[in-house]
């Protein structure tokens, strides 16, 4: 599998470096692991590049900040990983309140 530095995922995606860390440190705080280098530098895979640009599109589309982007997304990841073991655990959907979300600061323009 590939990996990529921080500047090469900017690209890939087509946003700055530093929304990049931006996504990279709400999905670390939401729960998702993101590789580190022995310099403890990021380092994404092509696992991660579909990540990024849904960061980016819900960030242009919803008016949600990116930790709330970010714990949607791997809510979403989640569900779709776990199988459906009945009709009563689908029922009961863990919401998500606003005081559980990272406080991050909103860095859109």
């Amino acid at each position: 599998m590939k990996e990529y530095p921080t500047k090469d995922i900017a690209e890939i995606v087509g946003i700055s470096a530093q929304k990049v860390r931006s996504y990279a440190q709400a999905l670390e705080k939401a729960g998702y692991a993101i590789t580190r280098n022995d310099r403890g530098f990021r380092i994404f895979t092509d696992n991660d590049v579909p990540l990024f640009q849904e960061m980016k599109k819900q960030s242009s589309e919803t008016g949600m900040n990116v930790g709330e982007i970010a714990l949607t997304l791997l809510k979403d990841q989640n569900n779709h990983s776990e199988p459906d073991n009945s009709e009563a655990d689908s029922t009961k959907q863990n919401e998500v309140t606003k005081s559980d979300l990272p406080q991050i600061e909103d860095d859109r323009y």
